[in-house]
């Protein structure tokens, strides 16, 4: 079974006097994995640490979880263009992978096959040991701007 988190992602394209909120779309978390106590443990008490990791709120934008649910591992969680946010429970905190792949539906350059996103989730939607890879159609594997001069030598 597998935990599946939605939320909505919100944007002020106002001020802070005169605020105008617009929806901007939102992601797909998911916990694999679970076991059936962990299943029994959502269904009684919800999802308290996971909310308080991923929601927050400021004056410029928001995240809210609209709706979860446990379902078959089989189970198709999003569209063929989206990528889920991967959460795992690893060395006592919740960490965060995301996998940009570069298909059809891509927007990267056309010589990056995929984009890593890992980190640790701190409280209110803050992240810590953030790290992106890119790693290119011919394999090889670059960090930030060692991508740049990597795609000029190709």
């Amino acid at each position: 079974m597998k935990l599946v988190i939605y939320t909505q992602y919100t944007e002020n394209y106002g001020d802070s006097d005169q605020p105008y909120w617009k929806n901007k779309g939102g992601s797909t978390y998911v916990v694999e994995n679970l076991t059936q106590p962990q299943v029994t443990k959502i269904k009684e008490q919800g999802l308290p640490t996971l909310t308080a990791l991923i929601e927050y709120a400021n004056s410029f934008s928001t995240e809210s979880i609209i709706g979860h649910s446990v379902v078959p591992d089989s189970t198709s969680i999003c569209e063929e263009w989206e990528s889920p946010i991967k959460l795992a429970w690893t060395n006592n905190r919740w960490t965060a992978t995301h996998v940009t792949k570069n298909d059809e539906f891509g927007f990267l350059r056309k010589e990056i096959d995929r984009k890593i996103e890992t980190w640790d989730m701190m409280m209110n939607g803050e992240r810590e040991n953030y790290n992106c890879t890119y790693v290119l159609r011919d394999g090889r594997i670059g960090k930030g701007s060692d991508v740049a001069s990597m795609l000029e030598e190709a």
